[in-house]
């Protein structure tokens, strides 16, 4: 495989980069500044010899490096990604840039000068008669990743060999022409680095409020980390009172990994304050449902888990939901609190389908409250509940599907409310009539009160219109081994 990368936006975080460069002083004051030393330097009243006059001056152009960097000053700006994938694949990968040809080529030589690039090739405008000359002759498979769609026009109409990928840094949902990247890790032939837990910065959050966790629990971690060749782990262990301490404190430690022992409002804290970029988590069940544990680990306790991760850990990528910026990695359901408290019984098993069986038959006493949705901005109605569930417990859907399901469930009567439960009974709630599923990654409800709401396992209220939106890469947690 052979890579060909864009620079800005694509390997170099160019946002962060241009607010640090601002802060040094522009080239109108500095040619200022030159005017006023070179009037100095022929004055006949000057106080300091010339010499002396040109290395100050010297010095203080330096200093302020707005003509130059200091060696690999720079690399800072390389995303993280990026210089994972450069630093495994750099003979492989060749960097095709353009813009001012001295500036660019100083910042492209400064943060790239430790790795062994295959090339660094700088183009007029556009691509993609560059990339036609690069490749030909040359066995593939090729790849070019681009976040400027005319980038990516250019080289796609004239080289039709390469695949190609727009990256978007910004968030934004790209031009749909090419499949969307958000970062390197997403190429084909990444490989991610191995997990040393010796050279890692490892932190633990241990609530002991939760019904599986206790003051003993600290000790056992603790034994279990430096059997690992974990040095020095930071350990914060109490009640729920001091948990928005240690989440704060933890913040500031910045680990490479964390765990968290807790309820699911614990464990749903510990994985909002992780993102697709770090730290790694380790989600352990301490609470009663312990929702997130279970779909990443099954039935292990939290000390076999844990051990297991150790011996052998494996980084797996978790997508969820998010709404008003409260995250859910399971399921969020929409409807009359009188439905769902009935169905928390079955959340505790983590059983989805038994959410309906369970549950369904309060719809006999809902309240007259209707739910109005919408799915990405087109199919709209009415529903009684909804039921919007993620692809890392999905039956339908891959763990890897870029999208939620969303369950509409309409019971306009006892009749109805029969058929659903009978469906639920047999594991078949989804073919019942009175469920509508569909595939999206945005969902926009509103009701004339407050709705109810539950976000794996935890009822909240948020208002009366919510926007439901997916996240392709919420964090990554860090599984047992095959």
């Amino acid at each position: 495989m052979k890579y060909y990368f864009d620079f800005d936006r694509t390997v170099f975080d160019t946002e962060s980069f241009k607010r640090a460069y601002a802060k040094r002083p522009t080239v109108h004051e500095l040619l200022h500044q030159a005017k006023e030393v070179i009037k100095e330097f022929f004055s006949s009243t000057r106080s300091l010899s010339r010499r002396h006059m040109f290395s100050r001056t010297l010095g203080t152009f330096l200093s302020h490096r707005r003509f130059g960097f200091v060696p690999e000053e720079l690399k800072e700006y390389l995303y993280p990604d990026a210089a994972t994938f450069l630093a495994a694949h750099s003979k492989d990968c060749t960097i095709v840039t353009y813009g001012i040809r001295a500036f660019i080529t100083a910042k492209v030589a400064n943060a790239l000068t430790s790795y062994p690039l295959g090339d660094i090739v700088y183009t007029p405008r556009k691509k993609g008669r560059t990339l036609e000359r690069l490749t030909k002759g040359k066995e593939g498979p090729f790849i070019f990743v681009d976040d400027a769609d005319f980038q990516l026009a250019s080289v796609g109409k004239v080289c039709p060999n390469i695949e190609l990928y727009e990256i978007r840094r910004d968030g934004k949902p790209g031009e749909g022409r090419w499949p969307v990247i958000r970062s390197f890790e997403e190429l084909p032939g990444y490989v991610p680095p191995p997990i040393t837990f010796a050279t890692s910065k490892v932190a633990a959050i241990l609530n002991t409020a939760s019904g599986s966790c206790d003051a003993a629990a600290e000790q056992v971690v603790q034994t279990l980390l430096s059997e690992a060749g974990v040095v020095d782990p930071k350990v914060w262990c109490g009640d729920g009172s001091y948990m928005e301490t240690a989440f704060a404190e933890m913040k500031a430690y910045a680990p490479d990994i964390l765990i968290v022992l807790g309820g699911d409002g614990t464990i749903r804290a510990g994985a909002e304050a992780c993102t697709s970029a770090g730290p790694l988590l380790i989600p352990l069940p301490g609470g009663t449902m312990n929702m997130l544990p279970k779909a990443l680990y099954g039935s292990l306790t939290w000390q076999e888990a844990l051990a297991q991760i150790l011996r052998n850990p494996t980084i797996r990528t978790v997508s969820g939901g998010s709404i008003k910026g409260r995250q859910f990695f399971i399921a969020a359901i929409i409807g009359a609190p009188t439905l769902w408290a009935k169905a928390r019984e079955a959340l505790r098993e983590g059983d989805l389908s038994g959410v309906v069986e369970k549950g369904v038959h309060a719809f006999q006493n809902m309240l007259s409250l209707k739910i109005t949705y919408s799915f990405s901005d087109t199919d709209t109605g009415e529903a009684d509940a909804l039921s919007i569930i993620c692809p890392l417990i999905s039956d339908v859907m891959k763990d890897t599907e870029q999208s939620l399901e969303a369950a509409v469930i309409d019971v306009p009567n006892a009749a109805g409310v029969l058929e659903l439960v009978s469906a639920a009974t047999f594991g078949a709630w989804r073919e019942s009539a009175r469920v509508t599923t569909i595939k999206t990654r945005t969902i926009r409800v509103s009701a004339p009160e407050d709705i109810p709401l539950i976000l794996d396992g935890e009822t909240m209220d948020l208002g009366k219109e919510l926007e439901i939106v997916f996240v392709p890469k919420a964090f990554k947690a860090l599984v047992p081994g095959v």
